[in-house]
């Protein structure tokens, strides 16, 4: 009955954690605490450690970027993002500096207003040209608060002015699933040892 009680108000405290920095949950002779970086030992060893950076999401996903470039027309943009089965293209100068983003929701308003005429627009008319980047040594967590506040799906990782990758929030959430997986896990052999 006492495990059960304290299973209950560590997964309440769990899903508390999912939002606050710090959490620590205190019984007699128990003593679960966590932060950004959980550590639980179970034969000395740490289930989760270390911030994830927007690097090691590359290094596990790949580098490779679909982009385009801001003079073709919003036609080929459109059979490009098809063909890829793609949301969105970063658009690019020749020397690979991030000039823009377009998305197929910038192509559907391209057309919401001039018709299908619009498809032969330059896609430099139509992109969006404030751009949200990011670094490959960013904090996911820093990442997915810039894409929650300036309201963005895609985030351009760029080194040097030159476009190296691209982070999704799919990507995010992905890493953000797997990071609440080691910690619920970490939590269970806690608890279980306890």
């Amino acid at each position: 009955m006492r495990r059960s009680a304290i299973a209950r108000v560590v997964e309440q405290a769990h899903s508390t954690a999912t939002i606050c920095r710090h959490v620590e949950v205190r019984f007699p002779n128990v003593e679960v605490s966590w932060d950004k970086t959980w550590t639980a030992k179970k034969n000395h060893q740490r289930l989760w450690e270390g911030k994830m950076t927007v690097a090691r999401i590359l290094a596990a996903k790949g580098k490779d970027v679909v982009t385009t470039q801001p003079h073709r027309t919003l036609a080929e943009a459109a059979a490009l993002l098809t063909a890829r089965n793609i949301g969105a293209a970063v658009v690019t100068d020749a020397q690979g500096r991030v000039l823009g983003m377009l998305s197929e929701r910038d192509i559907l308003h391209a057309v919401g207003k001039g018709g299908a005429a619009a498809l032969d627009n330059a896609v430099s008319k139509h992109m969006t040209a404030l751009v949200v980047t990011t670094q490959e040594n960013e904090c996911v967590d820093r990442a997915m608060e810039k894409m929650t506040v300036r309201r963005c799906r895609h985030l351009p990782v760029v080194v040097d002015e030159r476009l190296v990758g691209i982070v999704s929030i799919g990507d995010v959430v992905k890493y953000r699933l797997e990071q609440l997986e080691h910690e619920h896990q970490a939590l269970r052999e806690y608890i279980a040892t306890a």
